[in-house]
């Protein structure tokens, strides 16, 4: 199961984990999936906001700040989102007691869901990506980590990509639209 926390309602404006009713849901969250045998694959920023697709409320984390495209390039984005990956690693869930890190249940994580490349230079992409890997590594992550590359790349940040401390690459798409607004009707797996 691929799930995203919601960067910008468990932190603070300055990337520090915020323990609240968000963290504490995502915790239990994980441990129900854990207790039926599901297996996760976490990804720590999101970036857009809560609300999404109605408009979002007021949250306190550090991506409110940036643009998606400034999270890459901007030092403050990136000393805050290297400050959360640690510590989002390290956090120990309450109804698990495993830290996130450790959890053989959570067996990968991608660093950032659907980034833009479109301020950073190739290497400065592969310079990001790894700048990320040490904080995860260096805070006690074991499982693979993977980068996504589904939005705003070109073919040199594909190869930037590929030459970062990364053990994966991955993608989403939306064979039916994102959000439809309707049912769909008759069997949508052939669009897959």
């Amino acid at each position: 199961y691929r799930i995203h926390a919601w960067d910008r309602e468990v932190t603070d404006t300055l990337g520090n984990l915020l323990a609240n009713e968000h963290l504490d849901l995502f915790d239990y969250l994980l441990s129900r999936l854990e207790a039926r045998g599901i297996k996760v694959i976490l990804t720590p920023i999101a970036w857009w906001g809560p609300g999404y697709p109605a408009p979002d409320h007021p949250s306190p984390g550090f991506a409110n700040r940036f643009s998606k495209p400034q999270m890459l390039v901007d030092s403050v984005a990136r000393r805050a989102s290297v400050r959360y990956v640690a510590q989002f690693v390290q956090h120990r869930n309450p109804y698990t007691g495993k830290r996130y890190g450790e959890d053989p249940n959570i067996i990968a994580m991608e660093i950032f869901n659907e980034p833009w490349h479109d301020l950073a230079p190739p290497r400065e992409t592969t310079r990001y990506i790894n700048e990320m890997v040490a904080s995860m590594r260096g805070a006690g992550l074991r499982t693979p980590i993977f980068y996504n590359i589904s939005e705003h790349w070109t073919p040199e940040h594909g190869a930037a990509v590929c030459a970062a401390d990364i053990q994966g690459v991955s993608a989403q798409w939306y064979p039916t639209g994102l959000v439809r607004g309707e049912a769909l009707p008759g069997n949508p797996l052939p669009n897959v």
